[in-house]
């Protein structure tokens, strides 16, 4: 017998979050759902002793207000340029998947979905942001899914829909999405914009199969990356984090030839190349939730609060995707994380 519920079977709305276009919209999609009212979501997304593998089967969904904190400066882990000021926000906390190398479960005690109803303060802040900027000559490149995949959740939440129209009528900043999934189809009638990043990730599939739970197959993804790609919109493509199994050289080189033989390199924006690194007190708080999970008994190096590979692994693995990836685009266009 199954004991558990369906996903979303349960959804918990802040009593100051009932009134906004999106708390409406999703709770007319889901009927059939329980709702239940509560006064802050952190008294339920970040109470103790939660069970963070049980509730990734049945995870429910809480609308809330954010309050404060809209824009924040980007990760140390990310591979910008010199040429970009990268900040992102986070509308939603945690993701309907579960790869096993992912840091919200080491941020997150909850497994549990948090979607910010309130879209209209997220945009009022992006314009005072814009207004208050003294470095203006920069572009800002704003992640509105650096904590969660939006674009996978679209045909519930429609956010990705309403920041794109956002921009149009916002000069100033461009916009990146990250995904992985195979979801472009939620927002595919939209008019095609240069200021749209739409960021996928790839793996292989003997990485995918064992460390991304949930996540649709590379081929989907990379379907998806070239409908998009051929239909005008900007693409950067992520090796991150690359795993090195078994094998991995050939099977991130066959996988770096599936991706680009074919690719509209017009619309490709840059490649991102990166290995497996957390923050340490995530990296602990993952190993607590997930004891079983391969990936925590690694040999890992822990320098300066950084989980990650030793200084000559990570050169090794991205000079080789680096080597790989000049088969088939410049090296202007590669960006790593060392």
């Amino acid at each position: 017998m199954n004991w558990l519920n369906k996903p979303l079977s349960h959804i918990y709305v802040e009593h100051g979050a009932t009134d906004y276009a999106t708390t409406k919209r999703i709770l007319e999609r889901f009927p059939r759902s329980e709702i239940i009212f509560i006064d802050d979501y952190k008294d339920f997304f970040n109470r103790r002793n939660q069970n963070f593998e049980a509730q990734k089967l049945s995870p429910k969904l809480i609308l809330a207000k954010k309050k404060s904190d809209y824009i924040y400066d980007g990760s140390q882990f990310v591979q910008e340029g010199d040429e970009t000021d990268y900040f992102y926000t986070a509308l939603m906390l945690n993701c309907l998947y579960d790869c096993s190398y992912c840091y919200l479960q080491g941020m997150f005690s909850s497994a549990n979905l948090v979607l910010f109803a309130n879209l209209d303060d997220y945009f009022t802040s992006v314009i005072n942001f814009l207004s208050e900027r003294d470095d203006s000559h920069k572009q800002i490149l704003l992640s509105i899914s650096h904590d969660c995949d939006l674009l996978a959740f679209e045909k519930v939440s429609g956010v990705c829909r309403e920041w794109i129209r956002f921009l149009e009528d916002h000069p100033g900043f461009d916009i990146e999405i990250r995904t992985k999934s195979a979801n472009f189809s939620a927002i595919q009638d939209l008019t095609p914009t240069d200021r749209v990043l739409f960021a996928w990730t790839l793996s292989p599939p003997i990485v995918e199969e064992r460390y991304e739970k949930g996540v649709p197959g590379t081929r989907l993804r990379l379907d998806n990356a070239l409908l998009a790609a051929s239909s005008g919109w900007p693409i950067r493509i992520c090796f991150d984090p690359v795993i090195p199994v078994d094998g991995w050289r050939e099977a991130y080189s066959s996988l770096v030839e599936q991706t680009f033989r074919k690719f509209p390199m017009k619309q490709l924006r840059d490649v991102t190349v990166g290995t497996f690194r957390m923050n340490g007190d995530y990296f602990r708080r993952m190993a607590q939730a997930r004891p079983s999970e391969e990936l925590v008994y690694r040999d890992w190096e822990n320098k300066n609060g950084v989980i990650s590979h030793t200084f000559d692994e990570r050169h090794e693995i991205n000079d080789f995707l680096t080597e790989q990836l000049l088969n088939y685009i410049p090296s202007d266009k590669i960006r790593t994380w060392s």
